[in-house]
């Protein structure tokens, strides 16, 4: 009886993690090692990872918008703006914030809207993070647009 207990508590929570999916990120910038003057080794994180909402693919019906709350967690020593830029279908409406600071907390909301014309299918869109240091981080989500 005690091992049918474990199992559902580590089961189901895994199970419902997988079935409500955010988006598909990488995680971009650095995570390096280097040696300071006194030959002591110390680790520089300036990684950067977005966040998104559960439930991926957001569905929206033609002529409506959706607001999707993101977030950007940065490593501790990165002080950059972080630099925003999205990719999307033409008759896809994304607007997401084109810079976010370093003294912010790393919260921003894009908004999706789907016009009378958008196409009935699952899109596909790209929300890219980049500080000055190192690689961008992508994050990869799709918008479901149904019929009005």
């Amino acid at each position: 009886m005690r091992i049918r207990t474990l199992l559902w508590a580590v089961a189901l929570p895994a199970a419902i993690t997988l079935v409500g999916c955010g988006p598909t990120t990488s995680t971009g910038g650095t995570k390096t090692t280097t040696t300071d003057a006194k030959g002591n080794e110390k680790t520089v994180d300036e990684k950067v990872e977005i966040k998104g909402p559960v439930g991926s693919p957001y569905g929206i019906k033609q002529g409506e918008s959706k607001n999707l709350e993101f977030s950007i967690s940065r490593g501790k020593d990165l002080k950059d703006d972080i630099e925003l830029t999205v990719e999307k279908p033409d008759k896809l409406t994304v607007e997401a914030p084109k810079t976010l600071p370093a003294s912010g907390d790393g919260k921003f909301v894009v908004k999706v809207a789907a016009g009378d014309d958008t196409p009935v299918a699952e899109h596909d869109v790209k929300i890219t993070a980049k500080s000055g240091k190192g690689n961008p981080s992508v994050a990869t989500f799709k918008v479901k647009v149904d019929k009005k």
